[in-house]
């Protein structure tokens, strides 16, 4: 019975996402009524049976967001490093690389990682008026850090303009893409959201790493990367 009323929140926390536009709305009606939801749904975890770990619940709601969110298109999966071509020797962890192509519209992700259990929860433009960026968020569900180094796998994941709402124009005029990563085990990602737009807006430019992210507490793991993309 818990269970059910759990996924019964999920699921209307779900459909809350799809009606404000998936992780793509700034309205602060939207982020209120996100923050509502979330904070039901954590309320009741705690109220789970022991026989109920934490790592499982969150694992399920994950799995009900990819049924019932319009992002649930793209694809992705891990590989070892082994079996990728990276694009140079000194990569580092979230050194993103890939392509777009405006004819397909489609971007393709290549994020290199030290934890074989991270996977991609959630992602938002957050371009400016003059820079085209998308944050992508990978999680293992897990409030560890990961390590820095060595790259043991290599998250591949293909989305479509649309995912994001992105203007074929810019992207097709400017060539180049900002990629952020953000490792982060907490749903609600508004304050770094804020940050990484604040930034970007500022920077006005295409620079691999001018927008990382400061510390805030109590938000876990707190890690990030990114780089540039190109593509037409």
């Amino acid at each position: 019975m818990k269970n059910r009323l759990i996924y019964s929140f999920a699921f209307f926390t779900i459909l809350t996402f799809n009606s404000c536009g998936l992780f793509g709305n700034d309205s602060s009606e939207c982020d209120e009524k996100l923050i509502k939801q979330t904070k039901k749904i954590d309320e009741l975890s705690e109220k789970l049976s022991d026989s109920e770990n934490e790592l499982q619940y969150r694992n399920k709601l994950d799995s009900l967001a990819q049924t019932f969110s319009k992002n649930t298109k793209i694809e992705q999966s891990i590989k070892p490093v082994k079996d990728i071509t990276l694009p140079r020797t000194n990569i580092e962890r979230y050194d993103v690389f890939g392509d777009f192509s405006v004819q397909n519209k489609s971007i393709n992700i290549f994020i290199p990682v030290t934890d074989e259990n991270l996977k991609i929860k959630s992602f938002t433009n957050i371009s400016s008026s003059n820079v085209n960026a998308i944050l992508i968020r990978v999680s293992n569900n897990s409030d560890a850090e990961t390590k820095k180094t060595p790259i043991t796998h290599v998250i591949e994941a293909k989305f479509k303009f649309d995912d994001f709402n992105i203007s074929s124009a810019r992207l097709n005029q400017d060539k180049k893409l900002k990629v952020m990563v953000l490792n982060e085990n907490t749903r609600d990602i508004s304050t770094q959201t804020t940050y990484y737009k604040k930034c970007i807006e500022s920077v006005n430019r295409y620079e691999k790493l001018d927008c990382r992210l400061p510390t805030i507490k109590p938000f876990k793991p707190n890690e990030d990367g990114g780089d540039i993309i190109t593509g037409g």
